[in-house]
């Protein structure tokens, strides 16, 4: 399923995209936004709203030089948001790291190191390609590649927030300009750690 992200107050959408499972999409909306479904092109960010129930066309000048730059700020944000939780690679596979899976990696090192060792019945660890990892390890070598996935969303949720700093500092600084056309030509999309 495609969606794409939009303020529920402004309604202008931010550019920011997930394309998954229906079932993931609540999981990946980033927080304070909204989902609109789409089959062809995503709505174009920053230049289309949704007005009525649905997505149309409008003038970024009709909510004035403040308005926009706090959807552009909002917009980055929206962007760090995607990524944070996009699936990540470690040690040779794909990970999901959306809020559920970062609470039961975090919940499972709890439980190896309050001693409890792997649950009864431990199947192994899922990726996102759905194939099973671990399934013969102790419970110490299991922290250890936990480890290392939480490690490398932590890494990476550090160099999103270095990117989503940058482009709002850049934003911010374009508002001595005060156009409207700096601001919508400046391009959000630069800079970030791949997902």
């Amino acid at each position: 399923m495609k969606v794409a992200f939009y303020d529920p107050v402004t309604g202008i959408f931010t550019g920011a995209l997930f394309d998954g499972p229906a079932f993931a999409v609540a999981a990946n909306t980033p927080s304070g936004l909204a989902a609109w479904p789409y089959a062809d092109a995503a709505p174009q960010p920053a230049l289309t709203r949704i007005e009525d129930g649905a997505p149309v066309a409008y003038s970024p000048a009709a909510v004035g030089f403040t308005g926009l730059l706090a959807g552009r700020l909002r917009d980055v944000s929206a962007a760090a948001d995607a990524r944070h939780f996009a699936a990540i690679a470690c040690a040779g596979a794909s990970w999901d790291a959306d809020e559920l899976s970062r609470a039961r990696i975090a919940g499972m090192l709890s439980r190896i190191a309050r001693g409890s060792g792997l649950p009864a019945g431990w199947l192994g660890w899922r990726d996102c390609d759905n194939s099973m990892h671990w399934e013969e390890d102790d419970a110490a070598t299991v922290a250890q590649h936990l480890t290392a996935v939480a490690e490398a969303i932590e890494d990476r949720e550090q160099a999103v927030l270095a990117v989503a700093w940058q482009h709002k500092d850049a934003l911010r600084g374009l508002a001595a300009s005060g156009t409207v056309a700096d601001l919508l030509a400046y391009d959000i999309g630069l800079g970030w750690p791949p997902t």
